[in-house]
């Protein structure tokens, strides 16, 4: 077993989930999907809130797609405010050079991109294979 450097009041990151809209269907996702997005200001107070509770190194913005929240710059650049790194997770499916590049100027510092044979998207074919997936992924980075 490994054991992190961490406990639970210590833990660098904290993940914000800014929506629960969601643009791909996964086959195993458990989540209930309402296509709510959460204000600037309840997102401000939950990052009140986690630097309160421990010091922070990265905040990790989650969803449902966060990409789908119309105001994940603000989001991303109010994170970057504090002083503290950005990591967005994201199903890739509207990420394009445009996305990228207002993302960036925002403040975004890293992404990491779900893309699996569970999903239902419109950027793969129906019977997708690891090399479908592969080639969507070098294009998204």
């Amino acid at each position: 077993m490994i054991t992190m450097p961490w406990k639970e009041s210590t833990a660098p990151n904290v993940m914000l989930e800014i929506t629960d809209a969601c643009n791909v269907s996964c086959a195993f996702c458990y989540k209930k999907l309402h296509g709510r997005m959460r204000s600037l200001e309840d997102i401000r107070q939950d990052l009140d809130a986690a630097t309160k509770l421990r010091p922070l190194h990265t905040v990790t913005l989650t969803g449902g797609e966060p990409t789908m929240h119309p105001q994940l710059a603000e989001i991303i650049s109010m994170i970057k405010a504090r002083d503290l790194h950005v990591f967005l997770l994201t199903n890739g499916m509207t990420f394009d050079q445009s996305t990228a590049k207002t993302l960036r100027q925002a403040g975004l510092d890293s992404i990491l991109f779900h893309v699996d044979h569970g999903q239902k998207r419109k950027d793969l074919p129906q019977d997708v294979t690891f090399e479908d997936i592969r080639k969507r992924l070098d294009t998204l980075t």
